[in-house]
């Protein structure tokens, strides 16, 4: 079995390291193993026989003569439903003292889309916060940044966007409601009170009781709990939906003719 190409730190410069690293490239990623800490890290340049190193974190703590060795993994990252709820830096480590995301993980390199190339942002992205939604709406799609001095409300904000209300639902939504009636809501209502987030049992509950399955069955439950037709899977969402508010929806619906 071939190891892992390993050399060592040379030189610290601020934010950047040197050091000795057999047949590495230019964009390689690599590990830094300092006697308290790993830190990814990128090549960024070869000079002479030493590696330019980029780091993804702090090198405090890091000193001349620590290992260094070539690992791909560094520049991937796990994604998708496992990254739900959930708050990581640039290279996946959590910032939520929760353990680490486990999933498939992909690179998370590569080349930007041409601006050509790009999805307009042709869609409101509703918040439910009516301050933005009316005057400030967003763009699907579009990169937004708040900004303001400490304590002036940022997190109060996004914690309002994650939890507001749900927009306006679209004309195929409007018709998957209606087609499943007040009474399919009433006992998803009902059902929701025995099996809360866990979406099987939700699932096997109201197909006893309404006969329905399959499409007829997630998808009118999607939309009453999203808003939306289609997206992630539903039942990771669930689990991270305050069950107030899941409940407040589905009833929501029932209520309605």
């Amino acid at each position: 079995m071939i190891g892992r190409p390993a050399g060592s730190i040379c030189a610290l410069r601020g934010a950047i390291a040197e050091g000795e690293l057999p047949r590495a490239r230019v964009g390689d990623g690599v590990r830094i193993c300092a006697r308290d800490a790993i830190v990814g890290a990128r090549v960024a340049a070869l000079h002479g026989s030493r590696v330019v190193l980029t780091p993804f974190g702090s090198l405090d703590g890091v000193a001349s003569g620590d290992r260094v060795e070539s690992d791909p993994a560094v520049l991937t990252s796990p994604l998708g439903a496992v990254l739900l709820g959930r708050a990581i830096d640039a290279t996946g480590a959590p910032l939520d003292h929760m353990p680490p995301p486990r999933g498939a993980r992909v690179a998370v390199t590569g080349n930007a889309h041409a601006v050509a190339d790009r999805r307009p942002c042709d869609a409101i992205c509703w918040t439910g916060v009516r301050a933005i939604d009316g005057p400030l709406a967003f763009g699907r799609g579009a990169r937004i940044g708040i900004f303001g001095s400490p304590g002036a409300g940022k997190s109060s904000l996004l914690d309002a966007v994650v939890r507001g209300e749900l927009p306006p639902l679209g004309l195929d939504e409007q018709k998957l409601i209606a087609a499943a009636g007040p009474e399919f809501f009433a006992a998803a209502a009902a059902a929701f009170g025995q099996s809360g987030s866990d979406l099987k049992l939700l699932a096997n509950i109201l197909k006893e009781r309404t006969g329905r399955k399959g499409a007829d069955l997630f998808m009118p439950l999607r939309v009453a709990l999203t808003g939306q037709a289609h997206g992630p899977e539903l039942a990771p969402l669930l689990r991270l939906m305050p069950a107030e508010t899941a409940l407040r929806r589905l009833k929501s619906h029932a209520q309605n003719p």
